[in-house]
């Protein structure tokens, strides 16, 4: 009778530990379709653009006075991210840049235009055909600035002095 009893229970080990695993799988599952759930429930961020497509227009952006926040649900804010006062117009084929002290608003600025911070209050922006935006995201290994300039590579002295020169690193 033991060894039946220690028979059946070798023969149901692996069902029960699959039966273990199922509910971890299950529970992810879950975990995964509510948040797919509430991504498909959020309002679309490119609600507050207005997207023209003329062919023959020489504007490319048109930004009108308009208040941006990134939380607009949360009335403790009440100060915009950032606050357009005056009308710009972006030409065709025109070269802007954007310039400012660290923290001036330079990077909520062109959110706005892409309509990664939602419209408060004010008009909309007008994009007459495509953009494309680059964001600063700094990226850099754990180790010394020999170690980051080079990236496994064998040492080049003048490409290394280059590249510190051209960081301002010397």
């Amino acid at each position: 009778m033991v060894l039946s009893a220690l028979a059946t229970f070798h023969i149901l080990q692996e069902p029960i530990y699959n039966l273990l695993e199922l509910i971890s799988m299950i529970i992810q599952t879950k975990v995964s379709v509510d948040r797919i759930q509430e991504f498909f429930k959020e309002e679309d961020p490119n609600q507050f653009i207005n997207r023209h497509t003329p062919k023959t227009s020489a504007v490319a952006n048109e930004i009108k006075p308009g208040e941006y926040a990134w939380e607009t649900n949360d009335q403790t804010h009440k100060k915009p991210t950032i606050q357009i006062t005056g009308k710009l117009v972006i030409k065709n084929g025109q070269k802007v840049a954007v310039c400012g002290s660290v923290g001036s608003g330079k990077s909520s600025f062109l959110c706005c235009m892409l309509g990664e911070i939602p419209l408060v209050s004010g008009a909309v922006t007008k994009v007459y055909g495509t953009r494309s935006y680059a964001p600063q995201s700094p990226w850099i290994q754990s180790g010394t600035v020999r170690e980051n300039i080079l990236f496994g590579k064998q040492m080049n002295k003048d490409l290394y002095e280059d590249v510190l020169d051209g960081c301002a690193l010397h």
